[in-house]
């Protein structure tokens, strides 16, 4: 999975590094997102691959090697990140590089084990449905408002569903001056980046692209009423689940 920018980043801070438990635990599901980000090398410049197996008594990770893999290493012991997600939560390792191996009789990559984790919080990072019929509009710098359906709403962003603008095409890391929604009988209206654009598609006869909002600068009382409308989804899921 490609990674932004901004998140590679933000993710890497102290105050998202996880404990050793959590470290083990994480670095354990790594499979279950095979695709990751590799940041590698003195350019800083960033390559997708891999995890081809994780090997028994904690002898490391195998990946599939990367385009320019030769450029990219400084040698055996060079610190490199990880950059995806679990269960949709961005995640950070920092492991070393080994050398090459073998996997199945293919050139394999051969990394330690994860020496520190980073995981955004997960409360921070829920999402749920918006309510039936919520709407708004977004206030583009130098082009046509758009009219939008929200989707799904967090205390960090917002997923919405526009057609595609007939003036100017959308780009990841637009800034939107304005993005207006009511939620909770109160009225918003937030600056707000684009962070995921996806591409055009029918739904129900109409073409549209679903974008994903990060705000600005959100005010706190609202960050907290949306995750508290998050939380609150996210335990009846749960206990719809075991019914």
């Amino acid at each position: 999975m490609p990674v932004e920018h901004h998140l590679i980043e933000t993710l890497f801070q102290e105050k998202y590094r996880q404990g050793e438990t959590a470290a083990r635990r994480l670095s354990t599901a790594l499979l279950q997102q095979p695709s990751w980000t590799i940041l590698a090398g003195t350019s800083g410049r960033a390559a997708e691959s891999e995890i081809l197996d994780i090997l028994p008594e904690g002898h490391g990770l195998l990946l599939d090697p990367w385009p320019g893999l030769p450029d990219r290493l400084e040698g055996v012991g060079e610190l490199l990140l990880l950059v995806g997600a679990l269960a949709g939560i961005p995640t950070g390792f920092v492991v070393r590089y080994l050398g090459m191996s073998q996997w199945r009789r293919y050139p394999a990559v051969h990394l330690t084990m994860p020496e520190q984790v980073y995981q955004w919080q997960r409360r921070a990072f829920l999402r749920a449905p918006a309510p039936a019929d919520c709407r708004g509009q977004i206030q583009r710098l130098g082009a046509r408002a758009l009219p939008m359906e929200l989707l799904d709403l967090g205390a960090g962003g917002l997923r919405v569903r526009v057609a595609p603008p007939r003036d100017y095409a959308l780009s990841v890391e637009e800034r939107f001056s304005a993005v207006s929604f009511s939620f909770a009988g109160e009225r918003y209206a937030l600056a707000a980046t684009l962070r995921h654009l996806g591409g055009p598609r029918r739904v129900a006869g109409a073409v549209v692209q679903e974008l994903g909002l990060a705000f600005a600068s959100p005010p706190q009382a609202l960050q907290e009423q949306l995750l508290q409308y998050a939380l609150r989804y996210d335990r009846e899921a749960l206990h719809r689940a075991r019914l």
